[in-house]
């Protein structure tokens, strides 16, 4: 083995060693609870400002969640207002939701009682666009392939779900907040008699 490749490796060992005894030492202080909590809770969008999940590269061809600046329109304004153009946050992340060659043949606004939830449903005629504020909650997105990821956001984010056709999304906010207010835009039309949705997507939701 060369002393290049020894020295790698060597520098790995320390930088492994040095982690695990941060994490001992932490364990120790607050607790092994906390700590493995922390590692589980759901990941914080907290400044992804118009780009795509950086981890999951599924989110760039598939469903995804972004937080909106509200700084990117001219229309804004300033002095504390905010204003964003959606369409242009969701192509500007890579994100496939709404078209808006199709325009917003469903548009909707709803509220998310605290410690309630909605959703949890899968369109299959139609790619949805969701704007969430207003309180704190959980995000679940499904990406191609079926894979999951619960988002946390925070009472100061505002939100842009993309939800393209045959995936999932649910939304809860945290108990004892407030509600979170919500609009959607749909691509195609609502119609009751076949809603073409699969309802209760996740049992644990």
């Amino acid at each position: 083995m060369s002393q290049c490749v020894k020295a790698m490796l060597s520098r790995k060992a320390i930088c492994c060693a040095a982690s695990l005894s941060i994490f001992a030492v932490a364990a120790l202080y607050f607790g092994a609870a906390p700590i493995f909590s922390l590692l589980l809770a759901p990941m914080s969008i907290a400044g992804k400002v118009l780009v795509p999940d950086t981890v999951d590269k599924l989110s760039q061809v598939g469903e995804g969640v972004i937080t909106l600046a509200g700084m990117a329109d001219v229309r804004s304004g300033g002095d504390g207002h905010w204003m964003e153009s959606l369409f242009h946050a969701q192509d500007a992340a890579g994100l496939v939701g709404a078209a808006a060659e199709h325009g917003c043949r469903d548009m909707h606004v709803g509220t998310v009682g605290a410690g309630r939830s909605r959703g949890n449903h899968r369109h299959h005629n139609k790619n949805e666009t969701i704007i969430l504020w207003g309180a704190a909650g959980i995000v679940r997105v499904e990406r191609p392939g079926g894979v999951i990821s619960d988002f946390r956001v925070r009472p100061g984010d505002r939100v842009l779900v993309a939800s393209p056709s045959g995936l999932g999304h649910a939304i809860k906010a945290d108990r004892g907040g407030g509600d979170m207010m919500l609009i959607a835009c749909a691509d195609a039309a609502w119609d009751p008699s076949h809603p073409a949705t699969d309802y209760q997507v996740w049992n644990d939701w």
